[in-house]
């Protein structure tokens, strides 16, 4: 895999691997329990597992046309920062209809967990098999933002995820006993 690519890559598992332990604790009613009619930790898993499958697959289908993609130039680092920039803030934002559509409900916290691991290994093999000479080739599409080159999508995808984390930590940590509750 390009050294840039694996950079990215390699951050955003690592980001994958923060959330699977903050969840670990969970019991599979946690993991779908919806806090105050917000999302469970499965819904927000799905969602995000669901995004990045869709994101593979439309680079997948823009890989096929590769090199007849635009390169990406000036514009997407900026464009890529104001995506960053937006994810870290605490807003919540509308998902866009086709990953709305296309998620399925969360299934049990074990095969959202496979699932997941498969999806990442099916973006790692696909991000193997790009030649160096295409690395900079716009083939990740952002919703709202447009074009990028897949190392710029999967920076994307970690902002995403990382967007979405304070609410599992927010909901995780509302089933772990309060140290006032805890009997001495």
């Amino acid at each position: 895999m390009n050294s840039t690519l694996e950079k990215h890559f390699a951050r955003l598992e690592q980001s994958k691997n923060e959330i699977l332990t903050l969840i670990a604790t969970l019991t599979e009613h946690e993991f779908h329990q919806s806090i105050h009619g917000k999302w469970s930790v499965g819904q927000i898993l799905i969602h995000i597992v669901t995004s990045e499958r869709l994101a593979l697959e439309y680079m997948k289908k823009k890989s096929l046309g590769i090199a007849h993609a635009g390169t990406s130039g000036l514009i997407e680092p900026l464009k890529l920062t104001l995506l960053q920039l937006s994810q870290r803030l605490p807003i919540k934002y509308k998902v866009p209809k086709v990953i709305r559509e296309k998620t399925p409900d969360a299934p049990s916290k074990q095969e959202l967990i496979e699932m997941w691991n498969r999806e990442r290994q099916n973006l790692r093999n696909f991000l193997e098999s790009i030649p160096d000479n295409y690395v900079n080739k716009k083939i990740f599409k952002h919703p709202i933002a447009g074009m990028f080159n897949p190392s710029q999508g999967i920076v994307f995808l970690r902002a995403h995820l990382l967007h979405h984390r304070p609410q599992v930590v927010r909901i995780s940590s509302s089933f772990k006993p309060q140290a006032s509750q805890q009997v001495a």
